[in-house]
């Protein structure tokens, strides 16, 4: 089967549409689209490892650190030193931040209520499982590509 020429433009712009809505969506809260996907990574396993929530999230160091710096100054995070590795943080969400969490939460689920009225539930099903194949396909299909490996190594030099 051959992708159509558009399917990675149809899904670039899939995403810019998402983050558009998830912004306008979280705009009434004070929150970014990336503050919310923090929130709610931290509802997934209270209290995770910082470096945890960077790899869920796909996040350099850097951009995590900014990230929860941002968030502990407006009180929805908290960032405590790991009892067994003084070199590790954890994180866990305020009062606030558990209140901030369950409206983005509700937010969202109305959200994709409206975005995905008239697919149907096996249509939904198969989007997912595509997507998902997409992205553990991805990276196999780089690397198999000695031309994009070999550039992409010149240009981390």
């Amino acid at each position: 089967m051959t992708a159509t020429p558009r399917f990675f433009y149809l899904i670039a712009k899939a995403q810019r549409e998402i983050e558009r809505a998830a912004q306008i969506e979280f705009a009434g809260l004070g929150l970014s689209a990336a503050q919310s996907g923090l929130l709610f990574s931290i509802g997934e396993d209270e209290n995770p490892l910082l470096g945890t929530l960077a790899e869920r999230l796909d996040l350099v160091p850097s951009a995590i650190t900014g990230l929860v710096e941002r968030m502990t100054r407006i009180g929805l995070v908290v960032r405590e030193r790991d009892a067994t590795d003084k070199r590790a943080f954890r994180l866990s969400l305020t009062l606030h931040g558990r209140q901030v969490r369950r409206e983005a939460a509700r937010r969202v689920a109305a959200l994709n209520v409206r975005a995905f009225a008239g697919f149907s539930a096996e249509d939904l099903l198969t989007a997912g499982n595509i997507l998902e194949a997409l992205i553990a396909a991805l990276p196999r299909a780089v690397a198999d590509d000695p031309f994009l490996v070999t550039n992409q190594r010149s240009t981390n030099v």
